[in-house]
Formats: C-alpha cells, structure tokens, sequence
C-alpha cells in the first residue's frame, strides 16, 4: 500500500479520537509539560555537580543555563530571596520538579489513554452495527470465525496503538524536543555532531516497519482462520463427534497454530532488531561526542557540570528516539491488522426501505408467490417460475430433496433476499413495497436444530 493510502488510514483511525478531543488536548498539554521537566531535571545536572559536590565551590548561586549573549538563568531566582544555601535550594527545587513530573505524567496518560480507549470502542461498535446490518449472504458466504476475529483481535491490535502508543508517542516527541533544546543550548557543535547519524537510524527503522505490516496482516488472517476452525468445531461437535473426527480437527488447528507461531516470529525479529540497531549506532556518536568534549574541558571551554549535562540529555534522549521506533512499527502492526476492519466498513449495508415503502397491515389473508424466480448468480437460477398461495389459518408444508432450494424460498418472505422475477404478495401487497420493520414483526423463524 502506497504511503499516502497509510497516512489516510491512519488518519481515520484517529478521527474516532475527535470526539473526546478536550480530554486528548489536556492530556498532550500535561504530557508537554513532562518533556519540560525532562530538560529541567538535565539542566540541573550543572549546577550540582559545578556547585553542589564540588567542595571547592561556596558560592550559593547556581547557574541553570547560559544563554546566548553571556545571559545566566540562576535556579535561586526561581524560588524566594530568603532561601540562600544552594543545598537547600536545589533540594527543594529538585523534589518540586519531581513532584509537577509525577502528576503530568499520570494526569497526561490517563487522559490520552481515555480518548483512545473510547475512540477505539466507538470503532468496535461500529464494526459490529456494519456486520449485524449486512445482507444474509453476506453473512453467509463469510467464515464466521473471521468475522469475530475483525471485531475483537484486530479491533483489539488497533486499541493498543490508539490508547498506550498514542500516549508514548507524545511523551516521546515532548521529551526529545526538549532535550534536543538543552543538548543545543549547552553546545550546540556537539548536539549536531550527534543528529548526524539520526537518519541512519531512522531510514531501517522504516524500512522494517514496512515488513511489520505485511507480517501483521498474515498474522491476522492466520489467527481469523483458528477462530473460523474453533467456531466450526465446538458448534459442530456433535458431528465431529459422530464421524469420529476428533484427531482431523485438533491436527487442523495445529496446524493452524504453528503458521500463526510462525509468522509472529517473522514481525518479532523484525521489531526486535530495531532496539539493538540504535543502541550501536548511538554508541558511535556517545565515542565521538566524548573525544571532542575531552579537549573542551582541557582548554576551559567546557566545564565537567556542563559535559555531565549534555552526556545526560543525550542518553535521555535516545530513549525516545529508540521508543518512536517502537511506536512506528507498533503503528504498521496496527495498520496491517485494520486493514480488513476498514474494509468491512466501507461495505454497503442491507437494503432497507424502499422509496415510498409503507407500514405493513397486519396479516389478515393470504401469502402469494406469483411466479417467482430467483438466483444468486443470474447465470445459475435457483427458483425458477414458483407460484403458490398459503391462507390465513393454513398449516403448509414445503417438501423437497437437499439443495432443492426450500429454505431460499422462505427466506424471500422476510426479505432475507429480494425476488428476482415475479413477485411476492402479503394481503395483495409486494412485500417490497413495505417497511422491513413492519414485515418482520409478523414474521417468526424457528430454526432447526445443528
């Protein structure tokens, strides 16, 4: 699938969010503000370890950042003037930041969380309202196992991306953007030297996502096939049973099963190699950033609490570089497991009322078949020329070897199917010319027994 048709379909997976869009808004806000307590916490590395555990050091003011044009941000001036020991103010300071990380964090979560949780059971619904509203044969030609399978494994592989990926991926992208601004702030030669290789990470990271999805969507058409064979022999036991079939359908659902084993170990490696991956090529930039940093320090360019900081705001922040790889490939999954649930949602729903169509009176006369034909495929007939009538107050019996078409005869009286020639009558009226409500309210089905 071209990437346009993905980012569409992504995008209409995250329109079921639009309606709890408040709570999503506030919890990106809170989320912003944790990847803002991230850079703070990696500034403060400089003050405690120029000032705080340096023991040649009594001057009680700590510098937080320095910014361009010889500007100082103190931590002191973030708190009041009365408070003069710097232990005493970075102390407070550091448990006060930790305190606003704690609460974005569980606030910013459960909100994203929420709005995905919701917006993921409004598409379950909605699969389902489409399903329960699709013509008879449609129901009948499709494995019922597939169906149950789109509506909770593939709906269900969706709400992982929509609710706990959706939150780490804006935790991730708040927590690099302020990263990447301390890492820039405190030297910026070093922050670009080590986005050089960012691309080299994240051309395979595509790359491997792209075969995520193709094993994704293999995945759940093999897991759809076990839930077609489970369906299929638990309803069906009692023959399974009579002919003695046990052996046949439990090594057909092992079968089954070392497929599905199989291919989820495909997208497995595929998504494990991505961590390794990243973890060798940033330590080729940490080397590289720790050889210029050295000659910093030997010339006073640079002092030890600065360096402590960049290599700190570095190793947090490919944290959420090796994390949106995750959530790209977590993304794919759910891309090849949605694919057929936006299929079933594009699909036309039963015919309801025709224009014009009217309630129907209750039954009062007769049913009449007056010539009528049918098929399914217009070249093979099915019901050909049918003509019968049945009174009110008449017990009729239709008799017929199997496959005669019995059932699709009566199935036309409720409309489970339209006639195709000639015409179907209630009390002189064409059962297509009432409302399927009205017609269906007279009508009781009793279905054999499996």
């Amino acid at each position: 699938m071209r990437a346009e048709e993905h980012t569409h379909e992504l995008w209409r997976l995250l329109r079921y969010a639009r309606p709890y869009r408040v709570r999503l808004f506030l919890g990106v806000l809170a989320l912003a503000l944790l990847g803002m307590a991230e850079g703070v916490i990696a500034l403060m590395i400089t003050p405690l370890v120029d000032r705080i555990l340096n023991p040649s050091s009594d001057d009680p003011n700590l510098p937080l950042v320095k910014l361009p044009g010889n500007h100082v941000i103190y931590l002191n001036s973030f708190l009041p003037a009365s408070i003069h020991w710097g232990w005493t103010v970075f102390s407070i300071a550091l448990v006060v930041i930790f305190i606003v990380k704690a609460i974005a964090e569980y606030f910013g979560v459960v909100e994203v969380q929420y709005a995905g949780q919701a917006a993921i059971t409004d598409l379950r619904n909605e699969v389902y309202e489409k399903l329960v509203r699709q013509p008879i044969d449609f129901l009948q030609r499709q494995p019922t196992g597939r169906l149950i399978s789109a509506v909770i494994n593939d709906v269900e592989r969706a709400r992982i991306t929509l609710s706990e990926s959706l939150a780490l991926s804006f935790r991730y992208v708040f927590a690099l953007f302020f990263l990447l601004i301390v890492m820039f702030v405190v030297n910026w030669q070093m922050a670009l030297a080590s986005a050089v290789l960012l691309p080299v990470v994240l051309f395979p990271v595509r790359k491997l996502g792209q075969r995520i999805r193709r094993s994704t969507e293999s995945s759940q058409s093999h897991l759809g096939q076990l839930s077609q064979i489970l369906q299929e022999t638990l309803s069906g036991n009692r023959v399974v049973k009579a002919f003695g079939m046990e052996r046949f359908e439990i090594a057909r659902f092992r079968e089954r099963a070392r497929w599905l084993l199989n291919e989820n170990m495909r997208w497995i490696r595929t998504f494990v190699i991505s961590g390794p991956l990243m973890d060798v090529l940033s330590a080729v930039v940490i080397a590289f950033v720790l050889l210029y940093a050295r000659e910093e320090i030997k010339r006073g360019l640079m002092t030890m609490g600065t360096f402590s900081t960049f290599v700190y705001a570095l190793f947090k922040a490919y944290e959420p570089v090796k994390g949106m790889g995750s959530v790209y490939q977590q993304f794919e999954q759910t891309h090849g497991a949605t694919t057929q649930v936006f299929a079933f949602l594009a699909l036309q729903e039963e015919v309801q009322d025709h224009r014009g169509a009217r309630v129907l009176p209750p039954f009062s006369r007769e049913i009449e078949f007056d010539t009528v034909s049918f098929a399914y495929d217009p070249a093979v007939p099915i019901l050909r020329g049918i003509s019968l009538k049945a009174r009110a107050g008449e017990v009729v019996a239709i008799v017929g070897s199997s496959g005669a078409g019995k059932t699709t005869l009566v199935n036309l009286l409720p409309r489970f199917h339209d006639v195709t020639g000639g015409s179907l009558r209630i009390d002189d009226i064409d059962v297509r010319d009432a409302t399927l409500r009205s017609l269906r309210e007279q009508i009781a089905i009793v279905s054999s027994p499996a």
